[in-house]
């Protein structure tokens, strides 16, 4: 089901970031609705996703509604792909519990740093945490891009994006 739209949206409009935030799995920081977290440079706002600013109550009803359609008479198996450690399981027992609500049994794999990173190599996951998150705008949004298929681990693909990285990559810094 993830290769719709609707779902991956459901999926991201599930996550309950405060709460996640408030029980320490992110010790003080900001919700983040972009690909590139705002605190990565200062300079960059990044877009928000429209929900952002909608109530959590509110995004879970609308999550719902987007998976209508969808026969979740058995619930839709995820496999879901994290690192070892306490804060890695903490977030994963979140999105097992949001998801579960939605329709979703998500069965958790998690492995050492360097078996999870093989894992994520070889495209055995349906989602997946990273091991380490990027330092720099860039190193956030390559892995998207057509242009970095290693990298590309969820197999994402779409044309406007892969223009406008490629736009960017030529203009220089202010």
């Amino acid at each position: 089901p993830l290769d719709r739209r609707e779902v991956r949206h459901a999926l991201s409009m599930a996550v309950d970031r405060d709460r996640l935030i408030a029980n320490g799995e992110f010790a003080n920081a900001s919700p983040a609705y972009s690909l590139v977290p705002p605190a990565v440079n200062a300079r960059y706002k990044p877009p928000r996703a429209p929900y952002a600013p909608i109530a959590y109550a509110d995004r879970l009803t609308i999550a719902g509604a987007l998976l209508l359609d969808i026969d979740r008479s058995t619930p839709l198996p995820l496999r879901l792909a994290i690192p070892k450690g306490t804060h890695h399981r903490g977030i994963a027992q979140h999105l097992v519990q949001v998801w579960s609500g939605l329709g979703f049994r998500i069965d958790v794999v998690a492995r050492d740093a360097a078996h999870h990173q093989a894992a994520l190599l070889a495209g055995d996951f349906d989602l997946a945490v990273a091991v380490d998150a990027p330092r720099d705008i860039w190193s956030f949004l390559a892995p998207f891009s057509q242009a970095a298929p290693v990298w590309n681990l969820g197999r994402y693909s779409e044309a406007s994006f892969d223009d406008a990285f490629a736009g960017a990559d030529l203009e220089s810094d202010p």
